[in-house]
C-alpha cells in the first residue's frame, strides 16, 4: 500500500494467505475485500478481513467470476460484477451482512461506480453509463434508472472499472484518441531480438 502521489514508502498490506487478485479498502481504511480464487475453474470470490485480524471471510462464495467490488462511500454496502458463461450482472449487497443481494442490472454491463453517496450506482451498458438511484427500506431495490452519458467512450473493462466518479459528481471517462488497429507480428521473439540488437542488447 503507498499514496498515490508516491509520498510515502511501500507498506506490505496484512492478509491470510490466499491467492489476492484485487482489492477494495473500507472507508474505515482497516477493511480489506478482495477477489480471491474459488479454486473452481472460471470461478472468482469476495472474501474480506481487517487489517488487524487477517482471518478470512467469505463474502460470496456462489460458482461465479466476482470482480470490481467497491464499498458504498459510506461503508455498508459493496457493489460488484457477477458473470456466469460470460454474461455479467451488477449486484449490490449489505456489508458485511447479513442480508441477500439484489440484482441492479443484468445481461453484458460493465463494472459499478458508486456516486456521492450510497443512493447513486453508475454501471456501463452498450455504449452508454447508466444511473441508478437506489432505497434500502425495507430492502435493497432500483427506484430509477436513467442514461447520463452516451458516446465513445471506454467504458467496459472485464476486470477493473474503466471510468470513475469524483466526490462533486463529476464523471471522468475515457476516449479513444484513433481507431484501434490490428497489427500481426509472424514471429514476435525475433522482432524482440532485432530491437534490442539495435540498442546494443545482447
Amino acid at each position: 500500500m503507498r499514496d498515490a502521489n508516491l509520498a510515502s514508502a511501500p507498506v506490505p498490506l496484512p492478509g491470510p494467505r490466499v491467492a489476492t487478485n484485487e482489492v477494495a479498502i473500507h472507508p474505515d481504511d482497516n477493511t480489506v475485500l478482495a477477489r480471491v480464487s474459488s479454486g473452481a475453474a472460471a470461478g472468482q470470490d469476495l472474501w474480506w478481513w481487517t487489517l488487524t485480524d487477517t482471518t478470512p471471510h467469505p463474502f460470496t462464495s456462489a460458482l461465479e467470476f466476482e470482480t470490481g467490488a467497491r464499498f458504498s462511500p459510506d461503508g455498508k454496502y459493496v457493489a460488484y460484477n457477477a458473470a456466469v458463461a460470460g454474461a455479467s450482472d451488477v449486484y449490490v449487497a449489505p456489508f458485511p451482512g447479513p442480508g441477500g443481494r439484489v440484482r441492479v442490472a443484468r445481461a453484458g454491463v460493465g463494472l459499478p461506480v458508486w456516486g456521492q453517496d450510497a443512493r447513486t450506482l453508475y454501471f456501463p451498458q452498450d455504449n452508454t453509463l447508466v444511473e441508478a438511484t437506489l432505497s434500502y427500506a425495507p430492502t435493497i431495490f432500483v427506484r430509477s434508472t436513467r442514461v447520463v452519458v452516451d458516446g465513445n467512450f471506454a467504458m467496459i473493462d472485464p476486470l477493473h472499472a474503466a471510468f470513475d466518479a469524483a466526490p462533486d459528481g463529476t464523471i471522468v471517462l475515457v476516449r479513444s484518441v484513433r481507431e484501434p488497429r490490428l497489427i500481426i507480428i509472424p514471429d514476435f521473439a525475433a522482432e524482440i531480438r532485432k530491437r534490442l540488437g539495435r540498442q546494443g542488447v545482447r
